[in-house]
């Protein structure tokens, strides 16, 4: 009996697909747990950078000021979903706390060459690896969000952080 001949064409066009699914899913994590918290129930937003690899790209205002821009685009992006959040407070009510972590903040030069050899100079970008995590009063973690980024310009990259967080993180409220 004679076996059918599969074209080698076919496990091609089945496997790359699959891998290219696998690397697009592979940089993003989303996980919630089963108890989600009331709307209502305020949010305070922190930022921790301690061990942030940072290697240039946000100009004078620096990490800092590249996080006060998030926070301002994650309180505006959560009230669009009926949730308040507010900068890090005393910690004197019982608020659910988001927690955005990041790793690294890189700047990715431009240049290189090109018509006729000519060295050419472009803008770079700056890509910024994080994770998130929302908890509730009593320190339980709910949802957690983790990525990496890439963004022509700071204003795009703070805006599409927050509105990242803000997307996944709300799920932890019902």
């Amino acid at each position: 009996m004679k076996e059918p001949k599969i074209p080698l064409s076919a496990p091609l066009a089945i496997a790359i697909p699959v891998l290219l699914l696998a690397l697009l899913v592979g940089c993003e994590t989303a996980q919630q747990s089963a108890a989600r918290l009331p709307k209502g129930t305020p949010a305070r937003i922190a930022f921790n950078t301690n061990d942030t690899l940072y290697t240039g790209g946000l100009g004078k205002a620096g990490v800092e000021g590249f996080c006060k821009r998030i926070q301002n685009y994650l309180i505006k992006d959560l009230a669009d979903r009926g949730i308040t959040a507010a900068p890090n407070s005393d910690g004197s009510r019982a608020d659910a706390q988001i927690t955005v972590t990041f790793s690294s903040i890189e700047s990715k030069g431009g240049g290189g060459v090109g018509i006729g050899g000519v060295f050419s100079s472009f803008p770079g970008h700056t890509q910024a690896k994080y994770s998130a995590a929302l908890q509730s009063p009593s320190g339980a973690t709910v949802a957690t969000w983790r990525h990496e980024v890439e963004e022509e310009t700071v204003d795009k990259l703070s805006e599409h952080i927050a509105a990242d967080i803000a997307k996944y993180l709300s799920r932890g409220f019902r």
